[in-house]
């Protein structure tokens, strides 16, 4: 698939609430979500099995708190990495993509990209390391380069 990443090339900004909503979804992964679910449960049945006993209130609580803690923390990432909000320049081509900012160029063979989710108006890529990937918006993409893009990710995913 040959392209000229000229043709491939977007520039976009996000929000701070568009930031911390997408970090958060890709911070949350359903393991995290069925762990905090059967725990929460077990702390409910044996409440509602035991009775009310003072350790029984910890399973209920915990993934409460974690939850919380998980999403204080996809603000406390985007207010201590003010370069998440500022403008962007994404690349793709047969090598992978590069996103480059004031402060960073990362770069990712399309090999070290675990998933997309496609979201409504919003692409967020997972990088094989985990909590890591990439929040690009939709509205970047022209038409053609939104064909492509899935292209490539239809190809790796």
């Amino acid at each position: 698939m040959a392209s000229s990443t000229t043709d491939n090339t977007i520039q976009y900004i996000l929000t701070q609430d568009e930031a911390i909503s997408k970090l958060w979804k890709l911070m949350f992964r359903p393991p995290i979500l069925l762990g905090s679910v059967i725990i929460f449960l077990y702390g409910v049945g044996s409440l509602v099995l035991r009775g009310d006993t003072s350790w029984v209130w910890a399973p209920i609580i915990i993934p409460i708190l974690f939850l919380v803690f998980l999403r204080r923390t996809a603000h406390k990432i985007v207010s201590q990495h003010p370069e998440f909000l500022e403008q962007q320049t994404l690349s793709f081509d047969d090598n992978g993509i590069s996103i480059v900012n004031s402060v960073s160029t990362v770069q990712w063979p399309w090999s070290r990209i675990r998933g997309l989710i496609d979201d409504n108006d919003f692409f967020i890529l997972k990088y094989d390391t985990l909590g890591s990937g990439a929040i690009i918006p939709k509205r970047s993409f022209s038409i053609q380069q939104n064909e492509r893009f899935l292209s490539y990710m239809k190809m790796v995913t």
